[in-house]
């Protein structure tokens, strides 16, 4: 019988009768509308039909009633009529011709006629898949309109890119512009506004805009308190961490981050051996020993599971910094994070719920199997509380946790809150080590044949161990300098995000430096990208050169050495005009130091306190690469790195062949 009945089914839904035409008006309409030609594609879709079937009677209904108020209402007046005016006390009225104008609903009611005609075609006769783009249709329009309804409104006094003056939103094409060419956009941003102290909006993500505050204003700008300019509350925004993190209340409240600023880095050379140590390991295990075979690998899923196993010797230690498992889940982890940032803030805010429950499974699933990894180390970690540290405390990062949680927080010193802490903190070290060592090999490969980058690396690597007795010590990475200004050069032209030092106005009515009032809930930023590349700044900007930096450097030592000359030489780092962003003062050369026109990792008391980690890491991982690998290039014809909006991404599939070397001579 069921057979017989899909039979049937499927035979009226391939043999379709002839679309019944609607009657002539909507009142006559709404009289004669059954529901007994819809029978057969209700049981084809039952839910879809439901619903269009309730929007076209809905239709109707409207459409009669606004049609029988057309009829009965006064006729149109001529425009040629002439009215007499009564005279009202000291001025003159207009009597009221048509007290009830409702001619205005003629064209709405034409539009409803033709709409409720093709949605009666469309139940009638059209297919599966027609419903569907239908539906898909009224998704879509009704995420434009909410979104429109629900952004953010800016003051017109605030210039938008690419806009006339006055303008009070982008058009689509500006807004087309932020996903295809987002690059110019910026700079067109920067040249028009940021260089000349402005503040200026671009569009962004979804229906989200962007207030850009200029370079000049980075001191008034990075100077608000918390109660008014909040970090916190940005990456929140940019993440989507109500769904994407287990807890927003760990970045709401980061103390964990503040530990790495206050407690690990004054205990910085011993976590540094362990790091060593640890990415020597990896590297030997993932690139290989084999000094006569090469290998041909993904350079950015090999770097990205060496410094996971890296950074976990000094957030968790050993053995759980070696677990395969940890590590896949916490990657995923990540990888779930950045891709709810985007799909979740693409969405107006009123649908985000719906769709963030997914990725907020999905974020406890990777939560729970990390909890699970973690769950042996954290118990036995526990009674070590119970005594004054001593000399065999663990120094990784989870120890520091766990003694801090119990002196300030013990409500928080528990498995679940400790997980979701400990991956928030990964987020950062894992994914933006790994992206920055991946530009920077690339970059050096691509620049050997003209600066010899790989021998003069090599040789600096050597010499800087040699004296220090093989151990990296402050001094060690302080010495290698030509590495550090390939790190530094790296970043300042491939960066993965091309805004930096994100807050969003958490107070009414902010004013910025030049007068615009901004609105609560607005986020804000500065440009990136374009300041670091600036031609009044820098010479030949957009040109890899990887040794800017350390030639900038040498050169002030030089200067310093010699009699005062009338004509100094000025490090192109230095150059600015009068308009453009602060040049650097010398100490400001290095790779963690932090300016308006250097700014990967942000700037201010909310700087990134990792950056001192991530230098070490940058420099033993590629140290011991170049020290102890020959590395070549597998040749492809798309390029290594490309814009998506405005993030730059590494293209997937970069390869490299790698074999291991003999002893260095």
């Amino acid at each position: 019988m069921a057979w017989e009945f899909y039979r049937a089914l499927i035979a009226r839904l391939v043999l379709r009768p002839a679309p019944v035409p609607l009657l002539g008006s909507f009142s006559s309409l709404a009289q004669n509308f059954t529901m007994e030609k819809y029978v057969e594609k209700t049981l084809a879709c039952l839910p879809a039909n439901m619903s269009l079937t309730t929007a076209t009677r809905t239709l109707v209904g409207i459409g009669g009633y606004i049609q029988h108020l057309v009829a009965h209402s006064p006729p149109i007046p001529p425009l040629t009529t002439t009215h007499t005016l009564l005279k009202e006390g000291e001025g003159f009225v207009q009597p009221l011709i048509n007290p009830r104008p409702v001619y205005l609903f003629a064209t709405p009611t034409h539009t409803l006629l033709k709409f409720g005609k093709h949605l009666e075609s469309v139940l009638v006769s059209s297919s599966l898949q027609t419903i569907a783009l239908a539906a898909i249709f009224i998704a879509v329009f009704a995420h434009l309109v909410i979104g429109y309804l629900t952004q953010v409104r800016y003051p017109p006094n605030l210039p938008r890119v690419r806009e006339p003056a006055g303008a009070t939103r982008f058009s689509l094409k500006t807004r087309w512009d932020y996903y295809t060419d987002c690059k110019s956009l910026y700079k067109e941003a920067y040249e028009t506004y940021s260089k000349h102290g402005k503040t200026c909006l671009l569009p962004g993500l979804g229906f989200r805009n962007e207030v850009i505050i200029p370079g000049a204003s980075l001191r008034w700008y990075t100077s608000q308190p918390d109660h008014v300019l909040s970090s916190y509350e940005a990456f929140i925004e940019l993440n989507q961490a109500v769904y994407t993190t287990g807890d927003a209340n760990v970045i709401r409240n980061p103390w964990q981050a503040k530990l790495v600023r206050t407690q690990m880095l004054s205990l910085i050379e011993p976590i540094v051996a362990d790091l060593n140590d640890e990415l020597k390991i990896s590297i030997d295990e993932k690139f290989g020993m084999d000094e006569e075979e090469w290998r041909e690998l993904d350079l950015y899923e090999m770097v990205r599971i060496v410094i996971a196993q890296g950074s976990s010797r000094f957030t968790v230690g050993i053995p759980l910094c070696r677990d395969e498992t940890y590590l896949k889940r916490t990657i995923d982890y990540i990888d779930n994070t950045i891709n709810g940032g985007v799909f979740i803030g693409i969405l107006p805010r009123p649908i985000r719920p719906l769709f963030g429950s997914l990725f907020r499974i999905i974020t406890h699933l990777h939560l729970r199997s990390i909890r699970n990894s973690l769950s042996p180390l954290f118990h036995a970690r526990l009674p070590l509380l119970q005594t004054p540290p001593g000399p065999d405390e663990p120094l990784d990062h989870l120890q520091m946790m766990l003694r801090y949680a119990a002196a300030n927080c013990p409500s928080e010193l528990n498995l679940t809150n400790f997980t979701a802490r400990l991956s928030v903190s990964n987020s950062g070290s894992f994914h933006q080590a790994s992206m920055a060592i991946t530009n920077t090999l690339f970059n050096i490969l691509d620049s050997d044949a003209e600066y010899s980058t790989i021998n003069a690396l090599r040789e600096e690597a050597v010499a800087a161990l040699n004296e220090h007795n093989g151990v990296w010590t402050k001094a060690t990475a302080a010495q290698m300098t030509k590495m550090d200004s390939v790190c530094r050069e790296t970043l300042r032209l491939h960066a993965f995000a091309n805004r930096a030092v994100f807050k969003r106005v958490v107070a009414d009515s902010l004013v910025t430096e030049d007068g615009i009032t901004l609105p609560k809930g607005a986020m804000l930023s500065l440009l990136a990208q374009p300041a670091q590349t600036d031609p009044e700044v820098f010479d030949a900007p957009m040109t890899f050169d990887p040794f800017r930096f350390s030639r900038a450097r040498e050169a002030i030592t030089d200067d310093s050495n010699l009699p005062s000359s009338p004509h100094p030489i000025v490090p192109d780092s230095e150059k600015a005009s009068s308009n453009g962003p602060p040049p650097h003062p010398p100490g400001k050369l290095p790779l963690i130091s932090t300016s308006a026109i250097n700014l990967p990792f942000a700037h201010g008391r909310h700087a990134c306190p990792g950056r001192f980690i991530v230098d070490f890491e940058m420099k033993i991982m590629l140290a011991y690469l170049l020290m102890h690998y020959d590395i070549v290039v597998v040749k492809r014809d798309k390029p290594w790195r490309e814009w998506a909006a405005e993030a730059s991404m590494l293209v997937k599939g970069g390869k490299v062949s790698v074999r291991r070397r003999g002893t260095m001579e």
